[in-house]
This record gives structure tokens, sequence and C-alpha cells, in this order.
């Protein structure tokens, strides 16, 4: 049986050891089925709602020459986040005779009934998604009308941390609430300049 594992995490907050953890578990599965993993592939601090990640579209490609039989994934969350490519995905392997398993999820392509976990767990995927970007964007405009800037670099201002009076981080540092924007003398000449010159029609 020709096996191989793929691993996956979100984004640059996130530990890299995560994807250490997740083939770890991987392996656990394998060895008590008496297989051994022969590839890995991993896509790290990019989301599953895109399939331009390029150990993912490594794995399509040596999927489609039959290099493995089974993949092996920690959970669905990490293959995809996107319900419909889930189910993609799932189906071009079916259509392969290969299997896709996914170890917390007790998901198995080979068994009865795994159309309707998949399909739920797909869903709840996609859901976490659209839940995680509006409780973001709510976030980030209440930071804004607080004053805060929001992330990003923009043209004639600097960001200044904003300190927590008496308070210290765990290294005893000042303790930081965020940062605000403040006009950056220097380009916001340049700033000024641009606007003059589209009032004058350039």
């Amino acid at each position: 049986m020709r096996v191989a594992a793929y691993a996956r995490y979100s984004s640059d907050n996130q530990r890299e050891a995560s994807i250490d953890d997740q083939f770890r578990n991987c392996e656990k599965y394998a060895e008590r089925e008496g297989w051994e993993i022969a590839k890995q592939y991993s896509d790290k601090a990019i989301t599953g709602s895109t399939i331009n990640r390029a150990g993912y579209q490594e794995l399509l490609a040596d999927a489609e020459a039959r290099e493995f039989d089974v993949l092996l994934v920690d959970d669905l969350s990490r293959l995809s986040r996107d319900e419909i490519e889930t189910k993609t995905i799932i189906r071009r392997f079916k259509f392969h005779k290969m299997r896709i398993i996914s170890v917390s999820d007790g998901i198995d392509s080979q068994y009865k009934g795994y159309k309707i976990q998949a399909g739920m767990r797909g869903m709840m995927n996609e859901l976490y998604l659209d839940d995680l970007s509006e409780k973001t964007h709510r976030g980030l405009e209440g930071r804004a009308r607080n004053g805060y800037s929001t992330g990003g670099r923009c043209f004639g201002y600097r960001s200044v941390p904003q300190e927590i009076p008496n308070k210290t981080d765990p290294y005893g540092r000042p303790a930081i609430d965020g940062s605000k924007l403040v006009v950056n003398p220097d380009e916001a000449e340049w700033v000024v300049q641009i606007f003059k010159w589209y009032a004058e029609g350039k």
C-alpha cells in the first residue's frame, strides 16, 4: 500500500510545528494499519479556501500520476475549507480508486456513508471561514473607530505603538494596545503634491 500524507496551516500566527503535529497523527494511524508513509506534502501559512497552494498542486499532480494509493490528512479542513473543492477531490480520488482518510474526523472514503460525513464536515469547514471573516472584519472596524491602525502600510503615515500605562508584557517590556497612524511629514509632502496635481487636471 503506497501512502502519502498532506498537512497545512493557515497563517503566520500559527506555529510551524503544527505541520509536524499533523504528520505525527497521520504516522500513528499508518503504523496501526501497518503502512509506511512514502511521501509528505505540505503548505505553510496559506488558507485552505484556495487551491493555489504549491504542496496541494503537487499532491494533485502525483495523484493523477497514481504515485500513491492512500492519502492521509489530520482532518478534512487541512485539505480544503471549500465545500465544493472537498467533494471534488474526494470524487476524483474515488474515480482513480484511491482513498482519502481523515484521521481525526474518522472519515475514510472507502467505506459506505463517507459522503454524509465528508459533506457535513466540508460544510462546517467552509462555514467556519465565513464566521471567522465576519468576526475579523467586525474587530477591525472596532479598532478603526477607536483610531487604531488595522494593519498594512499607508504612504504618508507611520505606525506608532500605543503603550498601556503601568502594564508590561511577559518580557518586562511596556505592553502594547495597538498602533495608531500619525502623519509622516516627509511622505505627506508628496501626498499633498499628488492631490494638487490631480486638482490641476494632471
